[in-house]
């Protein structure tokens, strides 16, 4: 993924910092450039079908980047040759008839909790220093939206 969107650039550092905390090595060239719209995952399955050995898992991260690939998947008959996993930032249904299982980030509660810490930071007098709050993601398996 690439582009100059702020929430873009933030999703690609937290990933960054992850892996490495995770001990993770992400090489380069697994990682497919696009703007995580439905065209760019289009673009994805065609750059990865080149790859050899082909993979056999595709971590997207958008909803809409998971369905255009899965529909080029499936297009091209390949759908039981590659697992697909995306980011959600809702819990609702996904705008896609290609089942795509999903791993749903609590936007709305990490949003709340943030304005909540911040109000209790204020009120308190203490001074805002970096700390870590953890939330759980739900992980919705092979769902297909109506």
């Amino acid at each position: 993924f690439g582009s100059p969107e702020p929430r873009l650039a933030e999703l690609n550092s937290a990933i960054g910092h992850a892996s490495v905390e995770l001990g993770l090595n992400i090489a380069a060239q697994n990682i497919f450039q696009g703007d995580l719209t439905f065209a760019a995952g289009v673009a994805a399955f065609d750059s990865l079908l080149a790859r050899t050995p082909a993979p056999t898992a595709v971590f997207a991260l958008s909803e809409a980047a998971a369905c255009g690939l899965a529909a080029r998947v499936h297009a091209k008959g390949l759908a039981s040759k590659l697992c697909i996993l995306a980011l959600a930032d809702h819990v609702g249904e996904i705008p896609s008839c290609i089942p795509v299982s999903t791993i749903v980030l609590p936007v709305d509660e990490m949003a709340s909790v943030a304005a909540q810490e911040a109000d209790r930071q204020i009120r308190a007098g203490i001074r805002a220093e970096a700390q870590k709050i953890i939330l759980g993601v739900k992980m919705r398996e092979g769902q297909a939206g109506k």
